[in-house]
């Protein structure tokens, strides 16, 4: 099958794949260039670190919309592109309405738009319209494993001050007796403004869990059972996806039966 792109489809591909930002994409042009090259299946599998099954779909796929579909398909769904007058609407949308992930933004640009994305197109639009989009960081958290007791504060920002605040409000809550808090080494954590500030709250002792050890977090397990009871809803706006966090944690009890076996700090002990 070599050389069945002409020198113009090779400087399409070629420019669509200086441009491309997802390793998905880039994978699938390369594909076709390789086999253009000669190689075979097996090949470019290997060079690509792919199975040949992917690189025989890719294949199908150029013969099925040639150099115009494999590239189109970067960026959008079935339905087609936004027109010049959506974009902008979509750019004033977005400007006034925070979105947590960018399905939620795929679900707006089906519903107001009638145009379907897939998560990887919609990704390439936002970037080429100036959004880039990070995991919000607004809800920090504590558990008190013996009663399962939830400490919950909404900030802007996760910083000093934030750790401050929850230290406080733990504080105000756990009134007699030692604090033992367990944390992340994030910097702020650590910072000398919070070694100053434990310094005058003596009943706190922090202890740091070692590090890329999420699995040791029990707050990282919450946060994975709230995103199980929430994949499947959505809210256009922050402040609504801030009450419904709010109302869950205010309301953990519901789901104690669930929790028992979840957030515990039983852990198996390996000789290594």
């Amino acid at each position: 099958m070599q050389g069945f792109l002409t020198e113009e489809q090779i400087r399409i591909l070629r420019e669509a794949h200086y441009s491309c930002r997802l390793r998905k994409s880039a994978d699938r042009i390369n594909a076709i260039l390789l086999l253009n090259d000669g190689f075979s299946y097996e090949q470019v599998a290997k060079i690509l670190m792919l199975d040949s099954i992917t690189i025989r779909r890719y294949e199908k796929q150029f013969e099925s919309v040639g150099v115009d579909g494999l590239i189109e398909c970067r960026y959008l769904g079935s339905d087609g592109t936004l027109t010049k007058m959506q974009e902008m609407g979509l750019i004033t949308h977005l400007r006034n309405h925070t979105y947590q992930t960018v399905k939620e933004i795929v679900i707006y640009a089906q519903k107001h738009y009638r145009k379907s994305y897939s998560i990887e197109g919609m990704t390439h639009l936002l970037h080429r319209i100036g959004f880039v989009y990070k995991k919000t960081k607004q809800v920090p958290g504590k558990v008190n494993l013996e009663d399962m007791a939830i400490t919950v504060l909404s900030e802007k920002t996760i910083d000093t001050e934030a750790m401050k605040r929850l230290v406080m409000e733990i504080e105000k809550k756990q009134t007699k007796g030692t604090i033992h808090l367990l944390t992340d080494n994030a910097s702020h954590n650590h910072s000398y403004q919070s070694q100053d500030f434990l310094k005058n709250h003596k009943r706190v002792h922090i202890t740091y869990f070692p590090a890329y050890s999420p699995n040791l977090n029990i707050i990282e397990r919450l946060w994975k059972f709230f995103h199980t009871k929430h994949r499947d809803k959505y809210f256009e706006k922050f402040k609504e996806f801030e009450k419904e966090v709010l109302y869950f944690f205010k309301h953990i009890h519901r789901y104690d039966v669930e929790l028992k076996t979840l957030l515990t700090d039983s852990f198996q002990t390996m000789s290594i």
